[in-house]
Protein backbone atom coordinates (compact mmCIF):
# COMPACT_ATOMS: atom_id res chain seq x y z
CA UNK A 1 0.00 0.00 0.00
CA UNK A 2 2.87 2.62 0.49
CA UNK A 3 4.52 1.99 -2.80
CA UNK A 4 1.07 2.62 -4.45
CA UNK A 5 0.48 5.30 -2.01
CA UNK A 6 4.07 7.34 -3.13
CA UNK A 7 3.51 6.56 -6.36
CA UNK A 8 0.28 8.63 -5.91
CA UNK A 9 1.86 11.31 -4.16
CA UNK A 10 4.42 12.05 -7.65
CA UNK A 11 1.96 11.31 -10.25
CA UNK A 12 -0.15 15.05 -11.11
CA UNK A 13 -3.55 14.39 -12.54
CA UNK A 14 -2.61 14.79 -16.27
CA UNK A 15 0.21 11.86 -15.64
CA UNK A 16 -2.82 9.74 -14.15
CA UNK A 17 -5.20 10.28 -16.99
CA UNK A 18 -2.18 9.26 -19.70
CA UNK A 19 -1.21 5.99 -17.82
CA UNK A 20 -5.29 5.41 -18.27
CA UNK A 21 -5.21 6.07 -21.85
CA UNK A 22 -2.10 4.30 -22.19
CA UNK A 23 -3.88 0.67 -20.70
CA UNK A 24 -6.39 1.60 -23.41
CA UNK A 25 -4.25 1.79 -26.32
CA UNK A 26 -1.92 -1.36 -25.50
CA UNK A 27 -5.11 -3.68 -24.83
CA UNK A 28 -6.10 -5.97 -27.69
CA UNK A 29 -9.60 -4.88 -27.27
CA UNK A 30 -11.22 -2.35 -24.67
CA UNK A 31 -13.19 -5.13 -22.74
CA UNK A 32 -9.74 -7.26 -22.13
CA UNK A 33 -8.77 -3.68 -20.66
CA UNK A 34 -11.15 -2.99 -17.97
CA UNK A 35 -9.05 -4.87 -14.95
CA UNK A 36 -5.82 -3.12 -15.74
CA UNK A 37 -7.94 0.18 -16.06
CA UNK A 38 -9.58 -0.57 -12.65
CA UNK A 39 -6.00 -1.34 -11.95
CA UNK A 40 -4.87 1.97 -12.52
CA UNK A 41 -8.07 3.75 -11.00
CA UNK A 42 -6.79 2.04 -7.62
CA UNK A 43 -3.51 3.44 -7.60
CA UNK A 44 -4.35 6.42 -8.68
CA UNK A 45 -7.53 7.25 -5.96
CA UNK A 46 -5.76 5.00 -3.43
CA UNK A 47 -9.19 2.93 -3.22
CA UNK A 48 -9.43 0.10 -1.38
CA UNK A 49 -11.88 -1.63 -3.87
CA UNK A 50 -13.51 -0.30 -6.56
CA UNK A 51 -16.65 -1.91 -8.35
CA UNK A 52 -17.79 -1.72 -11.74
CA UNK A 53 -21.64 -2.77 -12.31
CA UNK A 54 -23.10 -2.88 -16.47
CA UNK A 55 -26.94 -2.91 -17.21
CA UNK A 56 -27.83 -5.60 -19.43
CA UNK A 57 -30.09 -4.12 -22.30
CA UNK A 58 -31.87 -7.70 -22.93
CA UNK A 59 -32.74 -8.46 -19.37
CA UNK A 60 -32.63 -4.91 -17.71
CA UNK A 61 -30.67 -6.40 -15.08
CA UNK A 62 -27.52 -4.97 -13.19
CA UNK A 63 -24.46 -7.12 -13.24
CA UNK A 64 -21.21 -6.11 -11.57
CA UNK A 65 -18.31 -6.96 -13.36
CA UNK A 66 -16.65 -10.09 -11.92
CA UNK A 67 -12.80 -8.59 -12.04
CA UNK A 68 -13.04 -5.59 -9.63
CA UNK A 69 -10.47 -4.09 -8.27
CA UNK A 70 -10.30 -5.42 -4.14
CA UNK A 71 -6.96 -4.53 -2.15
CA UNK A 72 -8.88 -6.49 0.76
CA UNK A 73 -11.51 -8.68 0.92
CA UNK A 74 -14.44 -8.87 2.89
CA UNK A 75 -14.31 -12.00 4.79
CA UNK A 76 -18.06 -13.48 5.52
CA UNK A 77 -19.78 -10.47 4.01
CA UNK A 78 -18.14 -10.32 0.43
CA UNK A 79 -21.93 -10.69 -0.66
CA UNK A 80 -23.59 -8.41 0.92
CA UNK A 81 -21.66 -5.78 0.55
CA UNK A 82 -21.82 -6.44 -3.20
CA UNK A 83 -25.51 -6.46 -2.85
CA UNK A 84 -25.66 -3.08 -1.11
CA UNK A 85 -23.35 -1.54 -3.17
CA UNK A 86 -25.47 -2.72 -6.26
CA UNK A 87 -28.58 -0.92 -4.48
CA UNK A 88 -26.41 1.80 -4.06
CA UNK A 89 -25.33 2.02 -7.96
CA UNK A 90 -28.94 1.24 -9.20
CA UNK A 91 -29.67 4.06 -7.53
CA UNK A 92 -26.95 6.50 -8.72
CA UNK A 93 -28.44 5.04 -11.80
CA UNK A 94 -32.03 6.03 -11.75
CA UNK A 95 -31.27 9.90 -10.67
CA UNK A 96 -28.26 10.14 -12.74
CA UNK A 97 -26.44 11.95 -10.03
CA UNK A 98 -23.34 11.15 -8.35
CA UNK A 99 -23.05 10.05 -4.81
CA UNK A 100 -21.04 10.80 -2.44
CA UNK A 101 -20.07 10.29 1.37
CA UNK A 102 -18.21 13.20 1.69
CA UNK A 103 -21.74 15.22 0.99
CA UNK A 104 -23.65 15.94 4.28
CA UNK A 105 -26.44 16.58 2.05
CA UNK A 106 -26.35 12.79 0.57
CA UNK A 107 -29.88 11.24 0.21
CA UNK A 108 -28.76 7.92 0.94
CA UNK A 109 -27.64 8.02 4.34
CA UNK A 110 -28.95 4.43 5.56
CA UNK A 111 -27.58 2.40 3.11
CA UNK A 112 -24.23 4.36 3.66
CA UNK A 113 -24.29 3.55 6.69
CA UNK A 114 -24.73 0.22 6.95
CA UNK A 115 -21.77 0.06 3.99
CA UNK A 116 -19.96 2.46 6.75
CA UNK A 117 -20.64 -0.44 9.62
CA UNK A 118 -18.94 -3.25 7.35
CA UNK A 119 -15.78 -0.92 7.10
CA UNK A 120 -16.17 1.21 3.62
CA UNK A 121 -15.65 4.24 5.65
CA UNK A 122 -15.67 6.40 2.55
CA UNK A 123 -18.21 5.61 -1.03
CA UNK A 124 -18.17 7.51 -4.06
CA UNK A 125 -20.76 6.57 -6.67
CA UNK A 126 -20.06 7.48 -10.60
CA UNK A 127 -23.57 6.31 -12.73
CA UNK A 128 -22.88 6.12 -16.51
CA UNK A 129 -24.18 8.04 -18.92
CA UNK A 130 -27.62 10.06 -18.95
CA UNK A 131 -30.82 9.44 -17.01
CA UNK A 132 -32.55 8.37 -20.90
CA UNK A 133 -29.74 5.90 -21.64
CA UNK A 134 -27.62 4.89 -17.94
CA UNK A 135 -25.27 1.68 -18.70
CA UNK A 136 -23.73 1.19 -15.43
CA UNK A 137 -21.89 2.78 -12.62
CA UNK A 138 -18.28 2.77 -11.17
CA UNK A 139 -18.26 2.66 -7.05
CA UNK A 140 -14.84 3.40 -5.57
CA UNK A 141 -14.57 2.80 -1.69
CA UNK A 142 -12.07 3.56 0.90
CA UNK A 143 -11.98 1.32 4.50
CA UNK A 144 -9.92 4.66 6.02
CA UNK A 145 -11.13 8.26 6.36
CA UNK A 146 -9.89 10.27 3.90
CA UNK A 147 -9.92 13.72 2.84
CA UNK A 148 -12.96 12.89 -0.16
CA UNK A 149 -13.22 16.11 -1.18
CA UNK A 150 -9.62 16.83 -2.26
CA UNK A 151 -9.80 13.44 -4.59
CA UNK A 152 -13.50 14.05 -5.87
CA UNK A 153 -11.72 16.28 -8.87
CA UNK A 154 -8.97 13.53 -9.25
CA UNK A 155 -11.94 10.37 -9.26
CA UNK A 156 -13.82 12.81 -11.26
CA UNK A 157 -11.57 13.23 -14.19
CA UNK A 158 -10.22 9.59 -14.80
CA UNK A 159 -13.77 8.76 -14.18
CA UNK A 160 -15.17 10.49 -16.88
CA UNK A 161 -12.33 9.39 -19.01
CA UNK A 162 -13.24 5.23 -18.51
CA UNK A 163 -16.38 5.68 -19.18
CA UNK A 164 -15.64 7.09 -22.41
CA UNK A 165 -13.63 4.68 -23.59
CA UNK A 166 -16.82 2.40 -22.53
CA UNK A 167 -19.14 4.48 -24.62
CA UNK A 168 -16.78 3.90 -27.48
CA UNK A 169 -16.67 0.37 -26.91
CA UNK A 170 -20.77 0.11 -26.56
CA UNK A 171 -20.84 2.02 -29.84
CA UNK A 172 -18.91 -0.71 -32.14
CA UNK A 173 -19.38 -3.68 -30.33
CA UNK A 174 -22.80 -4.60 -32.22
CA UNK A 175 -20.61 -4.20 -35.46
CA UNK A 176 -19.43 -7.23 -37.01
CA UNK A 177 -15.58 -8.62 -35.97
CA UNK A 178 -14.14 -7.27 -39.06
CA UNK A 179 -15.39 -4.02 -38.69
CA UNK A 180 -14.88 -4.13 -34.62
CA UNK A 181 -11.11 -4.65 -35.13
CA UNK A 182 -10.90 -1.87 -38.03
CA UNK A 183 -12.63 0.91 -35.54
CA UNK A 184 -11.02 -0.28 -32.98
CA UNK A 185 -7.38 0.49 -34.75
CA UNK A 186 -8.47 3.88 -35.28
CA UNK A 187 -9.08 4.49 -32.17
CA UNK A 188 -5.85 3.06 -31.11
CA UNK A 189 -4.28 5.45 -33.75
CA UNK A 190 -6.27 8.84 -32.24
CA UNK A 191 -5.05 7.77 -28.41
CA UNK A 192 -1.36 7.16 -29.88
CA UNK A 193 -1.27 10.41 -31.29
CA UNK A 194 -2.49 11.55 -27.91
CA UNK A 195 -0.10 9.61 -25.96
CA UNK A 196 3.03 10.34 -28.56
CA UNK A 197 2.14 14.02 -27.61
CA UNK A 198 2.06 13.63 -23.89
CA UNK A 199 5.65 11.36 -24.18
CA UNK A 200 7.06 14.36 -26.06
CA UNK A 201 5.89 16.83 -23.66
CA UNK A 202 7.56 14.63 -20.87
CA UNK A 203 11.02 13.73 -22.82
CA UNK A 204 14.61 14.85 -21.67
CA UNK A 205 16.20 12.52 -24.14
CA UNK A 206 15.44 12.97 -27.62
CA UNK A 207 17.34 9.99 -28.90
CA UNK A 208 15.45 7.94 -26.34
CA UNK A 209 11.95 9.08 -27.39
CA UNK A 210 12.54 9.01 -31.19
CA UNK A 211 13.36 5.36 -30.61
CA UNK A 212 10.07 4.34 -28.25
CA UNK A 213 8.28 6.55 -31.01
CA UNK A 214 9.06 4.82 -33.93
CA UNK A 215 8.91 1.48 -32.34
CA UNK A 216 4.89 2.13 -31.75
CA UNK A 217 4.30 3.69 -35.01
CA UNK A 218 5.39 0.25 -36.64
CA UNK A 219 2.93 -1.44 -34.55
CA UNK A 220 0.37 0.48 -35.82
CA UNK A 221 1.30 0.29 -38.98
CA UNK A 222 3.62 -2.52 -40.51
CA UNK A 223 6.95 -1.98 -41.95
CA UNK A 224 9.83 -3.61 -43.69
CA UNK A 225 11.98 -0.49 -42.97
CA UNK A 226 11.27 2.56 -41.38
CA UNK A 227 14.11 4.96 -40.27
CA UNK A 228 14.36 8.78 -38.46
CA UNK A 229 17.65 10.86 -39.93
CA UNK A 230 18.38 14.24 -37.95
CA UNK A 231 20.15 17.16 -40.26
CA UNK A 232 23.30 17.75 -38.20
CA UNK A 233 24.23 21.52 -39.86
CA UNK A 234 28.19 22.08 -38.64
CA UNK A 235 29.03 18.65 -40.46
CA UNK A 236 25.90 19.41 -43.51
CA UNK A 237 25.06 15.22 -43.10
CA UNK A 238 22.45 12.83 -41.70
CA UNK A 239 22.63 11.10 -38.65
CA UNK A 240 20.44 7.94 -37.87
CA UNK A 241 19.42 8.56 -34.41
CA UNK A 242 15.85 6.01 -34.56
CA UNK A 243 15.57 2.77 -37.13
CA UNK A 244 13.29 -0.41 -36.90
CA UNK A 245 15.11 -3.23 -38.71
CA UNK A 246 17.78 -1.26 -40.08
CA UNK A 247 19.95 -4.23 -39.27
CA UNK A 248 18.44 -6.99 -42.04
CA UNK A 249 19.07 -4.53 -44.74
CA UNK A 250 22.81 -3.30 -43.96
CA UNK A 251 23.45 -2.32 -47.39
CA UNK A 252 20.62 0.67 -47.14
CA UNK A 253 22.07 2.44 -44.86
CA UNK A 254 24.99 3.66 -47.10
CA UNK A 255 24.30 4.98 -50.37
CA UNK A 256 20.65 4.38 -51.07
CA UNK A 257 19.41 5.56 -48.00
CA UNK A 258 21.89 8.87 -48.62
CA UNK A 259 20.29 8.94 -52.21
CA UNK A 260 16.17 8.68 -50.95
CA UNK A 261 17.58 11.00 -48.30
CA UNK A 262 18.60 13.75 -50.81
CA UNK A 263 15.35 12.80 -52.80
CA UNK A 264 13.19 14.22 -50.21
CA UNK A 265 14.92 17.20 -49.29
CA UNK A 266 15.13 18.02 -52.85
CA UNK A 267 11.45 17.53 -53.21
CA UNK A 268 11.05 19.19 -50.11
CA UNK A 269 7.46 17.15 -49.37
CA UNK A 270 5.88 14.08 -48.99
CA UNK A 271 8.09 11.36 -51.23
CA UNK A 272 6.17 7.93 -52.69
CA UNK A 273 8.35 5.89 -55.06
CA UNK A 274 6.00 2.80 -55.42
CA UNK A 275 7.83 -0.67 -55.85
CA UNK A 276 11.13 0.32 -55.35
CA UNK A 277 12.73 -2.60 -56.27
CA UNK A 278 10.88 -2.64 -59.88
CA UNK A 279 11.42 1.15 -60.77
CA UNK A 280 13.79 1.40 -63.81
CA UNK A 281 14.78 4.70 -62.29
CA UNK A 282 15.96 2.80 -59.04
CA UNK A 283 17.57 -0.12 -60.61
CA UNK A 284 20.23 -0.42 -56.89
CA UNK A 285 17.50 -1.59 -55.29
CA UNK A 286 16.60 -4.84 -57.23
CA UNK A 287 18.38 -6.95 -54.79
CA UNK A 288 16.20 -5.76 -51.88
CA UNK A 289 13.26 -8.13 -53.05
CA UNK A 290 11.20 -7.69 -49.64
CA UNK A 291 11.42 -3.67 -49.87
CA UNK A 292 7.75 -2.13 -52.01
CA UNK A 293 7.02 1.23 -51.50
CA UNK A 294 9.40 4.15 -49.70
CA UNK A 295 7.63 6.65 -48.48
CA UNK A 296 9.62 9.82 -46.91
CA UNK A 297 8.66 12.83 -44.91
CA UNK A 298 11.08 15.97 -44.40
CA UNK A 299 10.96 16.67 -41.23
CA UNK A 300 10.95 20.72 -40.21
CA UNK A 301 10.84 23.08 -37.68
CA UNK A 302 10.41 26.91 -37.66
CA UNK A 303 10.33 26.13 -41.66
CA UNK A 304 13.72 24.99 -41.79
CA UNK A 305 14.64 21.69 -42.42
CA UNK A 306 15.48 18.95 -39.37
CA UNK A 307 15.76 15.51 -40.70
CA UNK A 308 13.93 12.94 -42.64
CA UNK A 309 11.72 10.28 -41.80
CA UNK A 310 11.40 6.76 -44.02
CA UNK A 311 9.09 4.67 -44.25
CA UNK A 312 9.26 1.25 -46.41
CA UNK A 313 5.83 -0.61 -46.77
CA UNK A 314 5.62 -3.97 -45.41
CA UNK A 315 5.95 -6.81 -47.78
CA UNK A 316 3.15 -8.31 -45.64
CA UNK A 317 0.12 -5.97 -45.59
CA UNK A 318 0.04 -2.86 -48.13
CA UNK A 319 -0.18 0.51 -46.57
CA UNK A 320 -3.66 2.88 -47.18
CA UNK A 321 -3.99 6.13 -48.10
CA UNK A 322 -5.67 6.51 -43.89
CA UNK A 323 -2.56 5.08 -43.06
CA UNK A 324 0.03 8.00 -44.99
CA UNK A 325 -2.75 10.44 -43.05
CA UNK A 326 -1.94 8.96 -39.78
CA UNK A 327 1.81 8.96 -40.76
CA UNK A 328 2.02 12.50 -42.07
CA UNK A 329 0.40 13.86 -38.66
CA UNK A 330 2.93 11.62 -36.53
CA UNK A 331 5.48 13.31 -38.45
CA UNK A 332 3.95 16.91 -37.55
CA UNK A 333 4.77 15.98 -34.06
CA UNK A 334 8.63 14.47 -35.02
CA UNK A 335 8.88 17.53 -35.85
CA UNK A 336 7.63 19.32 -32.72
CA UNK A 337 9.71 16.85 -30.52
CA UNK A 338 13.11 17.94 -32.48
CA UNK A 339 11.97 21.80 -32.17
CA UNK A 340 11.57 21.56 -28.84
CA UNK A 341 14.91 19.56 -28.12
CA UNK A 342 16.85 22.73 -30.05
CA UNK A 343 15.26 24.82 -27.76
CA UNK A 344 15.88 23.63 -24.84
CA UNK A 345 19.36 22.98 -25.65
CA UNK A 346 19.36 26.86 -26.85
CA UNK A 347 17.46 27.71 -23.24
CA UNK A 348 19.73 25.56 -21.43
CA UNK A 349 23.03 27.10 -23.12
CA UNK A 350 21.65 30.29 -22.56
CA UNK A 351 20.73 29.56 -18.94
CA UNK A 352 24.35 28.45 -18.36
CA UNK A 353 26.13 31.64 -19.79
CA UNK A 354 23.29 33.79 -17.42
CA UNK A 355 24.54 31.40 -14.45
CA UNK A 356 27.80 32.26 -15.08
CA UNK A 357 27.43 36.09 -15.58
CA UNK A 358 25.72 35.54 -12.35
CA UNK A 359 28.30 34.05 -10.20
CA UNK A 360 30.99 36.22 -11.66
CA UNK A 361 28.95 39.79 -10.90
CA UNK A 362 28.71 37.41 -7.26
CA UNK A 363 32.23 36.75 -7.01
CA UNK A 364 33.34 40.38 -8.04
CA UNK A 365 30.78 42.24 -5.73
CA UNK A 366 30.91 39.95 -3.37
CA UNK A 367 33.87 37.46 -2.78
CA UNK A 368 36.33 39.77 -4.22
CA UNK A 369 35.44 42.62 -2.27
CA UNK A 370 35.70 40.77 0.77
CA UNK A 371 39.23 39.81 0.16
CA UNK A 372 40.30 42.73 -0.80
CA UNK A 373 39.25 43.98 2.48
CA UNK A 374 40.78 40.78 4.36
CA UNK A 375 44.17 41.76 2.67
CA UNK A 376 43.91 45.58 3.91
CA UNK A 377 43.01 44.11 7.42
CA UNK A 378 45.63 41.77 7.40
CA UNK A 379 48.23 44.58 6.57
CA UNK A 380 47.01 47.01 8.91
CA UNK A 381 47.24 43.86 11.82
CA UNK A 382 50.84 43.58 10.80
CA UNK A 383 51.57 47.48 11.25
CA UNK A 384 49.60 47.15 14.92
CA UNK A 385 51.95 43.84 15.63
CA UNK A 386 54.89 45.98 14.99
CA UNK A 387 53.99 48.66 17.28
CA UNK A 388 52.85 46.35 19.60
CA UNK A 389 49.34 47.85 19.70
CA UNK A 390 47.51 44.77 21.19
CA UNK A 391 43.95 46.33 21.78
CA UNK A 392 44.53 47.72 18.78
CA UNK A 393 45.13 44.68 16.98
CA UNK A 394 42.62 42.58 18.99
CA UNK A 395 39.85 44.93 17.04
CA UNK A 396 41.50 44.48 13.77
CA UNK A 397 41.86 40.28 14.02
CA UNK A 398 38.22 40.20 15.17
CA UNK A 399 37.20 42.06 11.77
CA UNK A 400 39.42 39.25 9.89
CA UNK A 401 37.63 36.63 11.66
CA UNK A 402 34.00 37.92 10.90
CA UNK A 403 34.64 38.76 7.41
CA UNK A 404 36.12 35.49 6.83
CA UNK A 405 33.19 33.59 7.99
CA UNK A 406 31.07 35.99 6.16
CA UNK A 407 33.62 34.84 2.85
CA UNK A 408 32.68 31.05 4.14
CA UNK A 409 29.10 31.92 4.18
CA UNK A 410 29.36 33.57 0.78
CA UNK A 411 31.02 29.98 -0.49
CA UNK A 412 29.08 27.87 0.88
CA UNK A 413 26.09 29.50 -0.69
CA UNK A 414 27.77 29.66 -4.06
CA UNK A 415 28.35 25.74 -4.30
CA UNK A 416 25.02 24.96 -3.11
CA UNK A 417 23.80 26.92 -5.90
CA UNK A 418 26.13 25.24 -8.75
CA UNK A 419 24.66 21.79 -7.62
CA UNK A 420 21.50 20.61 -9.93
CA UNK A 421 18.13 22.37 -9.45
CA UNK A 422 16.77 21.56 -6.08
CA UNK A 423 13.39 20.70 -7.41
CA UNK A 424 14.28 18.25 -9.06
CA UNK A 425 12.57 14.65 -7.74
CA UNK A 426 11.88 16.60 -4.16
CA UNK A 427 8.92 18.03 -2.34
CA UNK A 428 9.05 20.86 -0.62
CA UNK A 429 9.55 19.85 2.31
CA UNK A 430 12.84 17.75 1.41
CA UNK A 431 14.50 21.13 -0.38
CA UNK A 432 13.55 23.67 2.63
CA UNK A 433 15.22 20.91 4.77
CA UNK A 434 18.31 20.41 2.52
CA UNK A 435 18.76 23.53 2.25
CA UNK A 436 18.89 24.49 5.77
CA UNK A 437 21.04 21.76 6.26
CA UNK A 438 23.80 22.13 3.89
CA UNK A 439 23.96 26.24 3.64
CA UNK A 440 22.52 28.18 7.48
CA UNK A 441 23.71 24.73 9.52
CA UNK A 442 27.01 24.56 8.19
CA UNK A 443 27.57 28.41 8.77
CA UNK A 444 26.89 27.46 12.11
CA UNK A 445 23.47 29.50 12.22
CA UNK A 446 20.85 27.62 13.83
CA UNK A 447 17.56 26.36 11.99
CA UNK A 448 14.11 25.82 12.24
CA UNK A 449 11.69 24.27 9.92
CA UNK A 450 7.66 24.28 10.61
CA UNK A 451 4.90 23.18 8.36
CA UNK A 452 1.77 22.81 8.95
CA UNK A 453 -0.38 19.63 8.20
CA UNK A 454 -2.74 21.61 6.60
CA UNK A 455 -0.18 23.02 4.53
CA UNK A 456 -1.03 21.77 1.11
CA UNK A 457 0.44 24.35 -1.66
CA UNK A 458 -0.88 23.31 -5.46
CA UNK A 459 2.19 21.87 -6.97
CA UNK A 460 2.26 24.85 -9.66
CA UNK A 461 2.94 27.32 -7.35
CA UNK A 462 5.47 25.45 -5.24
CA UNK A 463 8.90 26.46 -7.73
CA UNK A 464 7.85 30.00 -7.70
CA UNK A 465 7.70 30.17 -3.51
CA UNK A 466 10.32 27.98 -3.12
CA UNK A 467 12.67 30.70 -5.41
CA UNK A 468 11.47 33.50 -2.88
CA UNK A 469 11.64 31.71 0.71
CA UNK A 470 15.43 31.03 -1.26
CA UNK A 471 16.43 34.79 -1.84
CA UNK A 472 15.03 35.64 1.68
CA UNK A 473 17.44 33.03 3.41
CA UNK A 474 19.97 34.33 1.31
CA UNK A 475 19.56 38.09 2.06
CA UNK A 476 19.35 36.89 5.76
CA UNK A 477 22.65 34.94 5.18
CA UNK A 478 24.51 37.65 3.60
CA UNK A 479 23.64 41.02 5.45
CA UNK A 480 21.19 39.85 8.47
CA UNK A 481 24.63 38.78 10.57
CA UNK A 482 21.75 36.16 12.22
CA UNK A 483 22.96 33.35 14.22
CA UNK A 484 19.56 31.85 14.15
CA UNK A 485 16.68 31.49 11.30
CA UNK A 486 13.08 30.11 11.15
CA UNK A 487 10.74 28.51 8.08
CA UNK A 488 7.30 28.98 8.95
CA UNK A 489 4.65 27.24 6.65
CA UNK A 490 0.94 27.40 7.71
CA UNK A 491 -2.40 27.53 6.45
CA UNK A 492 -4.71 30.26 7.94
CA UNK A 493 -8.33 30.13 6.52
CA UNK A 494 -8.10 30.06 2.82
CA UNK A 495 -4.61 31.17 2.86
CA UNK A 496 -1.21 29.89 2.98
CA UNK A 497 1.29 31.88 5.41
CA UNK A 498 4.90 31.59 4.84
CA UNK A 499 7.16 33.38 6.95
CA UNK A 500 11.09 33.28 7.18
CA UNK A 501 12.60 34.82 10.51
CA UNK A 502 15.75 36.07 11.33
CA UNK A 503 17.37 37.32 15.03
CA UNK A 504 19.68 39.69 12.76
CA UNK A 505 20.66 43.18 12.80
CA UNK A 506 17.09 44.19 11.26
CA UNK A 507 16.65 47.62 9.56
CA UNK A 508 14.10 50.05 8.27
CA UNK A 509 12.13 48.89 5.82
CA UNK A 510 11.17 52.79 5.35
CA UNK A 511 15.03 53.80 4.46
CA UNK A 512 15.43 51.02 1.97
CA UNK A 513 11.64 51.08 0.38
CA UNK A 514 12.60 50.47 -2.80
CA UNK A 515 14.94 47.73 -2.12
CA UNK A 516 17.28 46.09 -4.47
CA UNK A 517 16.51 43.44 -7.60
CA UNK A 518 16.16 40.71 -5.20
CA UNK A 519 13.58 42.31 -2.61
CA UNK A 520 11.50 43.60 -6.52
CA UNK A 521 11.70 39.62 -7.55
CA UNK A 522 10.39 38.53 -4.31
CA UNK A 523 7.43 40.84 -4.49
CA UNK A 524 7.08 40.16 -8.10
CA UNK A 525 6.66 36.47 -7.88
CA UNK A 526 4.23 36.65 -4.96
CA UNK A 527 2.11 38.99 -6.61
CA UNK A 528 2.15 36.56 -9.65
CA UNK A 529 1.15 33.87 -7.27
CA UNK A 530 -2.21 35.86 -6.61
CA UNK A 531 -0.16 36.91 -2.99
CA UNK A 532 1.78 39.47 -1.39
CA UNK A 533 4.73 39.95 0.51
CA UNK A 534 5.41 42.15 3.61
CA UNK A 535 8.75 42.48 5.05
CA UNK A 536 8.62 43.35 9.06
CA UNK A 537 11.96 44.49 10.70
CA UNK A 538 13.52 47.40 12.80
CA UNK A 539 16.81 47.64 14.28
CA UNK A 540 18.80 45.39 16.59
CA UNK A 541 15.17 42.82 16.33
CA UNK A 542 15.85 41.10 13.08
CA UNK A 543 13.35 40.83 10.06
CA UNK A 544 10.48 38.74 9.26
CA UNK A 545 9.78 38.17 5.45
CA UNK A 546 5.84 37.42 5.28
CA UNK A 547 4.19 35.95 1.94
CA UNK A 548 0.74 35.50 1.77
CA UNK A 549 -1.29 33.40 -1.13
CA UNK A 550 -4.68 32.76 -1.59
CA UNK A 551 -5.92 29.19 -1.91
CA UNK A 552 -7.75 28.74 -5.16
CA UNK A 553 -10.14 26.42 -5.32
CA UNK A 554 -12.30 24.82 -8.39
Amino acid sequence: MKKEKTQNNQFSQIDWVHKLTRVFVQSKSLKNAFPSTLQVLGQATDADSIFLFLLQKKKEKLIDYPENYLRYSFPGESSKVRNLLKKLAQRAINDGEVICSADPQAHHQQLLKKLNSMGLLNIAVFPWGSVESNQGALIFSWREGIDLAKKFPLIKTLTERFFLALKTYEAFVVQNKNQEADLFHRIRKLYFIYDFTYMISKSKNLSKTLQEGLQRIVDLIPAELATIHLWDNKEKKFHCVASYRINHFPQVEGKIVKYLLNKVVTQDDLLIIPNVKNNSSFSQFSHLKSLKTYIGWPLKASGSLVGVFSFFESSQKSISAEDISFLSTIVDHLAIAIENEQLYRRAQQATIEKERHRLARELHDGLSQSLYSLQLFAATAQEYLKLNEKEKLKVVLEEIKKIANQCLKEMRLMVYHLRPGPLLGKNLTEVLQQRLEEVEKRAGIRTKLWIAPSFHLPESLVPDLYRIIEEALNNSLRHAGASSVEVILDKKGPNFIVEIKDNGHGFDPLLVKEGGQGLINMRKRAEELGGDLKIISSPGKGTTVRIRLKEKRD
